[in-house]
């Protein structure tokens, strides 16, 4: 009797042992689900962030990426304006400490823009200067946004010798007239130009860093080249016509 008691235990035993092995293995198969079922879903999840980032680079329209061009271009327009205001400064202080210099660069510039053309060839002349000045500004913009500061710090610095040697010379009154009329269209368009400049030259770093792609840059570089045409080009044009008919003939009038 011991020995089949003690069979039957063995028995007993090894069932148990058996049945345990079992629900352990069943324990590790259902985790082993659970770890793919996750992969998969992340797979998933990823495909599809793929596919949408492949559509949204593939489909381009021109009024949302505009406005999605002005809402990033603001804060860099902002921190332009306020470097513009210091280099205005400087400007400023320079022609004050400088006078003598600073009107020999004034009066020889007057010298050779103002007599020897009309006021259309006068407007021509501002108005592809500044256009020039503004394609730089944005085109130039990708070699990581050194030009665009540059030409707001450098355009920043002249109108403030000007402001300097208008007020020393003729008064605040002759400098609000000569400057505010165009100045007021010139000034932002030139901003913004920088700007967008900024912002392509920080898109240029995220795709060599591979944090936007090209197509996502291109798209970004034809909407610059539309807002460039459609925006910037005739504001300029129009802010030339003022400051060579408008603001000439203000000048002239009152003083």
């Amino acid at each position: 009797m011991s020995i089949i008691q003690n069979t039957e235990i063995y028995e007993k035993c090894e069932n148990e042992s058996h049945e345990e092995l079992g629900r352990e293995e069943s324990s590790e198969d259902e985790s082993n689900e659970d770890e793919t079922n996750r992969e998969e879903l992340n797979e998933s999840e990823s495909s599809e962030d793929e596919l949408l980032t492949a559509s949204s680079d593939s489909n381009y329209s021109f009024y949302p990426s505009f406005l999605s061009m002005v809402a990033d271009t603001k804060k860099y327009v902002l921190g332009l304006a306020v470097l513009f205001s210091i280099s205005i400064a400087i400007g400023y202080i320079f022609g004050m400490h400088n006078p003598s210099s600073i009107e020999t660069i004034i009066e020889g510039f007057a010298d050779i823009i103002i007599p020897e053309h009309t006021s259309f060839e006068l407007m021509n002349i501002i108005f592809f200067n500044n256009l020039e000045v503004a394609a730089i500004a944005i085109f130039l913009g990708c070699f990581f946004a050194i030009i665009p500061i540059f030409v707001v710090f450098f355009n920043g610095i002249i109108i403030g010798i000007v402001a300097e040697s208008f007020i020393r010379e003729a008064g605040l009154l002759f400098l609000v007239v000569g400057l505010l009329p165009h100045g007021i269209i010139e000034i932002p368009m030139i901003l913004f130009s920088a700007g967008i400049g900024c912002k392509m030259g920080v898109g240029a770093l995220q795709v060599i860093i591979r944090k936007k792609t090209a197509r996502s840059y291109l798209h970004d570089f034809v909407t610059a080249t539309w807002i460039f045409v459609l925006i910037i080009l005739p504001l300029l044009l129009a802010a030339a016509f003022i400051e060579s008919y408008v603001t000439a003939f203000l000048l002239e009038q009152m003083f």
